[in-house]
């Protein structure tokens, strides 16, 4: 070990005095001489001139790159796997680097992390086909691992059969990417559909004719809408519920109930007495959500809370598709008003996406299931009800569905009924149940003990399935109704000049209001006689985002991702740096090296007493013990 520590130093004091400029020229010399070696096969010699390259410019991604080709044509993998991630770091934007990492985990037969690696690389440059070859190989490796590992007994026959009907799904899967980067060369990209929800979300993608709900990185299909921080991360989903038992006011949820309203909405008050995080007035009356992340003190708009669902959203379908997505379809209930669905849609900026359309829940409902093929294709109108009892809210619509086009003739619901409310219900009954048998005992000064009992509460109601009973509450009509002003909100006024004279009554003066794509109200008026006309579009932006908070929140948005990639990383690092601890360790008893084994033994022990280790640290200790161990 000695002999190489005094040539790694000579070699450094001598580049030390080389200019930049000889540095990079040196270095360049240095590839072209590993490139003719790794070309005659000479795989030792392109090793050593491409690290003779390193050592000229340790930043550049292509000598690791080149390198580790080299090292897993000699079946080196591990240093393989170091370069790879050593080009990662060194430029996350570097498809070849994730190509190359997918490499080394597909070498050693950890097909689930290539098919990760590639994936990864397919969100930095789609359309690349040798990330997408090697997603293809490593998907097809993985099920024949699956179909092994299973234990099932094949004949060559069925055996056969079964590789034939992988292929099948392989060259279906090339077709449809092929399609996919043939839109996108005529200006098409993919568009998602996302149902933003209360309690639960989740993403769906059109694909063979019909609409695939997509599965999440645990195998569901639905995703949890909560958000929780702690002193290290921010977690997403099946994560921050988990554990909000024991971190109740750093777990946010049901932000979707107080989306596009003001703090002294009497709503936002009756839901604040619930929650156990903590709600605040902002600037213009808006909705602050505080909570502790990492150590600080720190402020959040409901918009931002939903933003981060519906990035989580966003990367799940980036992962299933292999190619980034920016354009997306997001549902509201139909009862949503002008500003909160404003909000949606500034949620959906704030997440990296432009949302095309905002549509109701009732009317994505009826698309769900196949209503816009099945009714009303004769000619003949026919009416829909969609009753939709979900986890915050309560919907009831009425839809005329004819030849493919619906229009919603009436709506009613509650955004504070669903199973949200019948939690907080059982909650508040046994509370007072429990305070009237134990006085001197009051569980809702703890946050910890009214999320156990909320948890507690939502598991019975699960199983008390076969309550149906609810109200029903119409707040407002579309297309003609008549309604009571007292029943509205005022979102503008604007005047008309020009009318004629005339008694009171006489002008007859025609009054438009249309309702865009997405919910967006404009409003116009007419005098017949004179002609004389004004318009507005309502923005009521009391209590909206502006344009400077909805940059300033995607750069927010932006480094939160930075941080959970390099939370992502440490993990790896962990897990990669512990499996490698364990294989030493048995390496070593079996040659019967006991120093090696002690030195392995010793870094186990300083993996567990240091939770906290940086990225660096852990790969630092890797390296050293790589250097100790050869598998």
């Amino acid at each position: 070990m000695a002999p190489k520590r005094r040539s790694r130093k000579t070699t450094k004091d001598v580049y030390a005095n080389v200019s930049p400029e000889e540095r990079t020229k040196l270095g360049a010399e240095a590839k072209e001489r590993g490139n003719a070696a790794f070309a005659a096969n000479d795989h030792a010699t392109a090793i050593k001139e491409f690290t003779t390259a390193i050592a000229y410019e340790p930043t550049n991604v292509i000598y690791f790159s080149n390198r580790s080709a080299a090292y897993l044509s000699v079946g080196q993998a591990t240093p393989a796997m170091q370069d790879a991630k050593s080009c990662i770091e060194l430029d996350s934007k570097f498809a070849k680097g994730y190509a190359r990492l997918g490499a080394a985990h597909f070498y050693i037969k950890n097909y689930a992390k290539a098919i990760t690696a590639y994936t990864q690389g397919l969100t930095v440059e789609k359309g690349n086909k040798a990330l997408q070859a090697g997603l293809t190989q490593a998907q097809a490796a993985q099920q024949v691992q699956d179909e092994e590992i299973s234990g099932v007994e094949m004949d060559e026959a069925t055996r056969k059969m079964k590789r034939m009907e992988i292929e099948e799904k392989i060259n279906k899967a090339r077709k449809e990417r092929e399609e996919r980067a043939k839109r996108a060369e005529k200006g098409f990209s993919e568009v998602i559909g996302i149902d933003l929800g209360t309690t639960y979300s989740c993403v769906g993608v059109w694909k063979d004719g019909q609409v695939e709900i997509i599965a999440n990185s645990e195998g569901n299909r639905t995703t949890p809408s909560w958000v929780a921080f702690n002193d290290s991360e921010r977690l997403i989903g099946e994560a921050a519920k988990i554990q909000a038992a024991s971190n109740a006011t750093n777990t946010v949820f049901d932000a979707k109930r107080i989306i596009g309203r003001s703090f002294s909405d009497d709503v936002v008050k009756k839901d604040a007495a619930h929650f156990p995080f903590t709600i605040k007035e902002g600037d213009d009356d808006k909705v602050l959500i505080e909570v502790e992340f990492k150590g600080q003190k720190k402020s959040f708009t409901p918009e931002e809370i939903s933003s981060m669902v519906l990035l989580r959203m966003k990367e799940t379908a980036e992962a299933f598709l292999g190619q980034s997505i920016s354009q997306a379809v997001v549902t509201v209930p139909a009862y949503f008003n002008d500003q909160q669905r404003q909000s949606t849609k500034d949620a959906g900026a704030i997440a990296g996406l432009d949302v095309k359309r905002i549509i109701n829940e009732p009317t994505a409902a009826a698309l769900a299931y196949g209503l816009d093929t099945n009714a009303g294709t004769d000619g003949k109108a026919c009416n829909v009800l969609i009753f939709d009892l979900g986890g915050g809210t309560f919907d009831v619509s009425i839809l005329s569905i004819e030849n493919g086009i619906f229009e919603v003739k009436s709506t009613g619901g509650d955004t504070h009924l669903g199973g949200e409310d019948f939690d907080n219900n059982m909650v508040e009954y046994l509370l007072s149940e429990f305070k009237r048998k134990n006085r001197e005992l009051d569980p809702s000064t703890s946050a910890r003990s009214m999320r156990r009992l909320r948890t507690a509460c939502e598991s019975a109601k699960r199983m008390l399935s076969t309550t149906t009973s609810a109200s029903v509450e119409v707040d407002s009509l579309f297309d003609g109704v008549d309604f009571s002003s007292t029943s509205n909100n005022k979102l503008g006024e604007f005047n008309i000049s020009g009318l004629e004279r005339a008694k009171r009554g006489e002008p007859q003066v025609e009054v438009t209001f249309e309702i865009d794509a997405n919910g967006i109200l404009n409003v116009s008026a007419r005098d017949k006689k004179t002609g004389a006309k004004a318009e507005t579009t309502i923005s009521n932006n009391r209590g909206r985002l502006s344009q400077e908070d909805i940059d300033r929140m995607v750069a927010e948005a932006d480094k939160f991702k930075k941080d959970d990639a390099e939370m992502l990383r440490r993990i790896e690092a962990r897990n990669d740096l512990e499996q490698f601890i364990y294989r030493a360790i048995e390496m070593a008893r079996e040659k019967g090296d006991t120093n090696v084994e002690s030195a392995i033994r010793d870094a186990r022990d300083w993996l567990e007493d240091h939770e906290e280790a940086t990225l660096r640290e852990l790969e630092d200790k890797k390296r050293m013990l790589e250097r100790m161990v050869r598998f």
